[in-house]
């Protein structure tokens, strides 16, 4: 994976398509040379956050709202971004690392983990870096 590249997944919020992007995860983190447990941790940190997305529309009734997630190297990194389209993603997405347990979870799986308000609503940001030389 070149530096310049990024990869964008955007998917309704339903269960089934979680799996769609724990499967880009992988090829992402394949391509950018992490270790297997790295991507291991990078995929069920991606899950975790995918899913509380799925859960806080369904909860509101909004299914159809969208969640997208974005990938790319920086430096060293793979760096991970998820957000949502929608209300209930939003907030659910803003209030995600005040809850103790996935805080917890995020910050023993990957190597920072940032919440930023952009224009578009807020926006998760995960970054993973790698081991040994660049592939």
């Amino acid at each position: 994976m070149a530096q310049a590249e990024s990869i964008a997944v955007e998917f309704t919020a339903a269960p089934e398509y979680v799996a769609v992007a724990r499967r880009v995860v992988e090829v992402v983190g394949a391509r950018a040379g992490l270790a297997p447990l790295q991507l291991e941790d990078l995929q069920i940190a991606v899950s975790e956050v995918c899913n509380r997305l799925v859960t806080a529309a369904h909860a509101a009734h909004a299914e159809g709202q969208a969640v997208t997630v974005r990938f790319w190297l920086e430096g060293d990194s793979v760096v991970a971004e998820m957000g949502g389209r929608g209300e209930p993603t939003a907030a659910a997405l803003a209030h995600l690392l005040d809850d103790e347990f996935p805080t917890f979870l995020l910050r023993r799986l990957v190597d920072d983990v940032t919440l930023t308000q952009t224009p578009h609503g807020p926006v998760l940001r995960l970054l993973k870096k790698r081991q040994g030389p660049l592939p």
